[in-house]
């Protein structure tokens, strides 16, 4: 059981000990070499192995080819993971609940546990177990009458930690590269690697790959020989949203030390404080600025403003939502069980120092975007919704012109 996970951790905080103990001579080669001689000898029958990631399986073959990766193989999809409909068995198991609450249940716990798939022909995506149970065990304790405040069990959040370490393999430079990708495009397209051999570079694909396998990211759909991959739920997305902010803590010049980010997000929340979220965010555009290799445009404005939005539970924030076939860049909505009194839409404008002249007809289009959004179907329901629960949305269209808000709207 969990037959990689010495290497996970070597991975993770000593890749020299990690390429030695799995080398020809090393001691995890020879282990295996002496399973093989064992099973044909006939004292050992069968070997069942579980683990997460292929992360030693190349550098085994040669002492180890009597075995066969079942990772990906479509009748095992749903081996490890939760369908729907196990979902529904357990809450009907602990509570009595409408069909209509138990519907909203659902579509809550699949915003931020569901997703996951393992072969891209398998037809139904699964849950990840782990926290749906912790979820219920919580749920439980009151009585199936208010969720959870803290959504993910603390024991995984700290075990996911530990891709701020994986980034650091072998100190390749393009795994910022791709949590960026992930942050504005929402997917990324690769090959995945079946089994992973250090004595090789380790590419862009294998980490990609490392990704998939360790749960952060997903497969969305199949691309000829490549995947697309996407990150498979709400909590995971708040972990690289995490580990985004200390990224920019470091490169930043702004002092987050003197900023309590979180209290600043909570103002925005119940108290419809604007001015500090705005100074907090204006003030790391201007850090970030001073940096000659990151080339700004209305997509990292959108980063900014997604992350720090992202660092408490208050918020369930979309990325560009389809609404009546028009995108708004932001919309911050309730994240149960909290329910702050201010919830937000941001269209958000940039502006290269240059083309500052644009200015005032690029307030003019984004306050036409905006009305145009507030007008739609969906905004309307959420409104008309948020004034039954005493909550308003508040909507504001801002233009950055380089490191300045030079318009801030509501």
């Amino acid at each position: 059981d969990e037959y990689d996970h010495f290497a996970n951790e070597l991975l993770s905080f000593d890749f020299d000990n990690f390429a030695n103990v799995v080398a020809k001579n090393g001691f995890v080669r020879k282990f295996y070499e002496t399973i093989k001689t064992a099973t044909a000898e006939g004292v050992v029958d069968r070997i069942f192995i579980t683990g997460v990631s292929p992360i030693t399986l190349d550098s085994l073959t040669s002492g180890f080819n009597i075995s066969r990766n079942l990772t990906r193989q479509i009748t095992l999809n749903e081996m490890m993971g939760f369908t729907e409909q196990e979902v529904r068995n357990l809450i009907s198991l602990m509570c009595v609940k409408s069909e209509s609450e138990v519907n909203q249940l659902i579509s809550d716990l699949k915003n931020w546990y569901n997703g996951y798939l393992f072969n891209s022909d398998a037809p139904n995506r699964v849950f990840n177990s782990d926290m749906i149970l912790y979820f219920l065990n919580e749920y439980q304790k009151f009585q199936c009458l208010k969720y959870p405040q803290i959504i993910i069990d603390t024991n995984i959040a700290s075990d996911y930690g530990k891709i701020q370490r994986l980034f650091a393999i072998q100190n390749n430079t393009f795994h910022f590269e791709i949590i960026q990708q992930l942050a504005i495009n929402k997917q990324l397209i690769y090959p995945l690697t079946e089994m992973f051999s250090f004595e090789r570079e380790f590419t862009r694909e294998d980490f990609v790959s490392l990704l998939f396998y360790m749960g952060y990211l997903t497969i969305e759909s199949q691309l000829g020989d490549a995947y697309v991959f996407c990150v498979p739920n709400y909590v995971i997305q708040k972990l690289f949203y995490d580990f985004f902010f200390q990224w920019i803590k470091k490169q930043s010049d702004n002092d987050f030390k003197s900023v309590d980010v979180k209290a600043v997000v909570r103002n925005l929340a119940y108290f419809n404080d604007v001015k500090p979220f705005i100074t907090l965010v204006e003030s790391t555009l201007k850090g970030l600025s001073n940096r000659d290799y990151i080339k700004f445009d209305e997509k990292y404005l959108k980063i900014l403003f997604f992350t720090f939005l992202n660092l408490t539970d208050v918020y369930y924030v979309k990325s560009e939502p389809e609404i009546n076939k028009k995108y708004p860049d932001l919309i911050a909505v309730s994240n149960p069980p909290y329910q702050p009194p201010f919830q937000y839409v941001f269209e958000l404008k940039y502006l290269a120092k240059k083309d500052a002249k644009k200015l005032s007809k690029t307030k003019q289009a984004a306050k036409q975007q905006l009305t145009n959004y507030l007008l739609s179907p969906e905004l309307q329901f959420l409104m008309t919704k948020n004034m039954q629960t005493m909550q308003s949305v508040k909507a504001y269209y801002i233009v950055a012109v380089g490191d300045e808000f030079k318009s801030v709207e509501e």
